[in-house]
């Protein structure tokens, strides 16, 4: 019966932003990455030329990095003998995952790095939270994503970077804050429920806790699944 909510600054990776060939979810950006039959298979926005790769196709694009085998726990890309090893190239010492060969739409060592710092952050502020809440991760029934990029990510890749935990239930809500805002004007009810919800909440902030840094810099590990 309690409600304990945090803020954390995930920075821009996420909307395609300080990412070498990161675009808005426009007209031909890569929206979806997934693994076929052995193969890399990419899907753009409007089914054209890919110009770009959105923030939903970076999710997925690191989960089929993980789950392939060609990357390690620290985030360093890794050629090897794995799955997607031949779209692993390099120049000079600096290595990048080939999406696209024509045109290129490559993802850089220094974008996974950027990825990783953001979902560092989400993670560590669901710790802290689990943490205050006397709980563990284990006993989360359920994720409510909002928000027209909680719309389209695909949760298993979500699932597989560690954005979000692992569950058996994911909810996609869209908009869910323009929602509540008509819903609180049309219904005096609503409005009540809201305010006394509002009232319950126990924000956490997380720039004054040590233990935040800690959950971070252990979140920087992505972890096989």
């Amino acid at each position: 019966g309690k409600i304990y909510c945090c803020g954390t600054a995930a920075g821009p990776a996420f909307e395609g932003a300080q990412i070498k060939h990161g675009t808005r979810a426009t007209l031909g950006a890569i929206h979806q990455v997934e693994i076929e039959n052995s193969e890399l298979k990419i899907y753009t926005i409007g089914d054209v030329a890919p110009r770009g790769v959105c923030g939903t196709g970076l999710i997925d694009a690191l989960a089929c990095l993980i789950k392939g085998g060609s990357i390690a726990s620290n985030g360093r890309l890794q050629k090897d003998n794995h799955l997607l090893s031949s779209r692993i190239q390099a120049e000079g010492k600096s290595p990048y995952f080939v999406l696209s060969h024509d045109p290129q739409i490559i993802v850089t060592q220094e974008d996974i790095s950027q990825l990783q710092l953001a979902k560092a952050a989400l993670q560590a502020g669901r710790k802290v939270l689990l943490h205050q809440a006397k709980r563990e991760e284990s006993d989360i029934d359920q994720v409510i994503l909002a928000g027209a990029f909680g719309s389209f990510i695909n949760p298993e890749s979500a699932m597989t970077v560690g954005i979000i935990p692992r569950v058996e239930t994911v909810l996609s809500v869209g908009n869910a804050s323009l929602l509540g805002a008509k819903k609180a004007l049309l219904s005096k009810v609503f409005r009540e429920k809201v305010e006394n919800l509002a009232k319950k909440a126990q924000y956490v902030e997380l720039s004054a806790r040590a233990d935040f840094q800690e959950y971070f810099y252990e979140a920087l590990i992505f972890e096989k699944n």
